[in-house]
């Protein structure tokens, strides 16, 4: 990037292309106004390490509105008529971008650029600590001027001017920021809401304490089966051998023949002729696509480098690439479809005939013996059952006679659970085990167990 030398005219003599660095006019001695514009020479003029040096010099931070002078930011009053400062006396600079082929060469084709330039960048040089600063007070930084004047509505004359204008992008900004707020607090909300549903539901029903239950109730069921070795009469398809202890080995006492059902015996084959569906292949007339080759125009784009000059507004501009990539056109070829009548094989379908193979058979009767036979089994001929409370558990002392023996079936052995506390929300329950469990247990004996909000008790101890 080069440093570029600006030239600006004076308005008040025959002065004309007075560089950029020069504050005042050689010939008047009148300092360059507060809108002076610039412009280059033709061709560009790279400034010499002596111009860069006095265009580093302080440029006027605010004008006066008397005299036009321009003074730094620690005058309070103006250098050449005494006139007091303003806040309306800050100098605003604008910076403008040309390219290469854009360049204004006169201060008459700056001030037509000026009139349709969309670029104006405002740029304040008081800090804000300054007493003069104008963005102490209101200030809406100017919009370019073609958006300006599709955004501004028709307003009243006498409306104050500070009130005509509005900065589109702040207040779709801040529009944004609200709805993103409204958003981000909907979330907030919900997540919130979640939340403590998820803790009230862990409250009532999994957060638990330790409560005392007593016993208060104990019952235990059981019997006694009685069965003798008897004599049974039985049927089926075959006698039963011997099983110890379950029965003895069947013996006979009729038999018959009877159908246990059928099976299917094979005859042999005969020929069918069925109808049937055929396909036989035909040409027919159709239309076909082809493609070919036709001349065309086609586009492409290429990198073009240009160069770009940035005016810092007070007297000097910067150059930088600035290229791009530009589109051309090329004769080229492109594929073209055209159509043209053609043949083509179709599968035509026909009724006709086919002989197939069928399978004679026919169903015959499986005949196997029934049998009727005496067996001897233990039959079931008495129960006695027992039942009571508390730890004394027994069995009816019922005895077998000498063809009979004494069965003593598992019962059932429960205990009830009650809450210690009068104000416990737990409801008697009961529990049963198996009987080397339930002796453990006694009337009053007293169990720590987890219960939830709801009564529900998760853990017994």
């Amino acid at each position: 990037m080069a440093k570029i030398v600006m030239y600006w005219d004076c308005e008040y003599s025959p002065n004309k292309k007075i560089p950029g660095y020069t504050r005042e006019c050689p010939g008047c001695g009148h300092p360059r106004s507060k809108d002076v514009v610039f412009y280059h020479s033709n061709p560009p003029h790279i400034a010499t390490a002596r111009e860069i040096e006095l265009m580093g010099k302080p440029d006027p931070n605010w004008y006066c509105n008397s005299c036009r002078s321009g003074n730094l930011q620690k005058d309070k009053k103006c250098w050449k008529c005494g006139d007091a400062r303003t806040a309306e006396s800050a100098v605003q600079p604008v910076r403008k971008a040309y390219r290469k082929d854009g360049l204004v060469f006169s201060t008459k084709q700056a001030e037509e650029v000026e009139k349709t330039s969309d670029h104006l960048t405002p740029e304040p040089f008081v800090p804000e600590d300054d007493v003069y600063n104008p963005q102490s007070t209101p200030v809406v930084l100017p919009i370019p001027r073609r958006e300006r004047l599709s955004l501004l509505p028709a307003r009243d004359q006498s409306e104050p001017v500070a009130h005509r204008y509005e900065d589109q992008a702040d207040l779709d900004a801040r529009n944004e920021t609200i709805k993103t707020g409204l958003k981000i607090g909907g979330g907030v909300l919900a997540a919130a809401f979640l939340c403590i549903i998820s803790l009230w539901v862990y409250n009532f029903f999994f957060k638990t304490h330790v409560e005392t239950l007593v016993v208060s109730d104990m019952n235990w069921s059981q019997s006694v089966h009685i069965e003798e070795y008897q004599t049974v009469h039985e049927e089926g398809w075959s006698i039963p051998g011997e099983w110890p202890g379950v029965n003895s080995a069947g013996r006979e006492t009729a038999q018959e023949q009877r159908k246990s059902g059928e099976r299917t015996v094979h005859d042999g084959w005969h020929t069918e002729t069925v109808p049937d569906t055929c396909y036989r292949d035909e040409q027919v007339q159709t239309t076909c696509t082809g493609y070919h080759d036709v001349p065309s125009t086609c586009t492409g784009s290429e990198y073009v480098s240009d160069t770009c000059y940035q005016d810092d507004g007070n007297g000097g501009s910067d150059s930088y690439e600035c290229g791009g990539y530009e589109s051309y056109t090329y004769s080229c070829t492109e594929s073209e479809s055209y159509t043209y009548s053609c043949t083509e094989t179709q599968s035509v379908a026909y009724s006709c005939t086919k002989d197939v193979q069928v399978e004679d058979t026919h169903q015959e009767d499986i005949i196997e013996t029934w049998y009727w036979y005496d067996i001897e089994r233990w039959v079931s001929i008495m129960v006695y059952p027992t039942s009571g409370t508390g730890l004394d558990v027994y069995y009816d002392p019922i005895q077998p006679l000498s063809n009979q023996r004494r069965i003593e079936d598992g019962g059932r052995y429960c205990v009830t659970f009650s809450p210690h506390s009068a104000d416990s929300k737990v409801q008697p329950f009961e529990n049963c085990y198996d009987l080397p469990v339930y002796l453990t247990f006694f009337i009053g004996q007293l169990h720590e167990a987890d219960v939830n909000r709801s009564g529900s008790v998760f853990n017994l101890r």
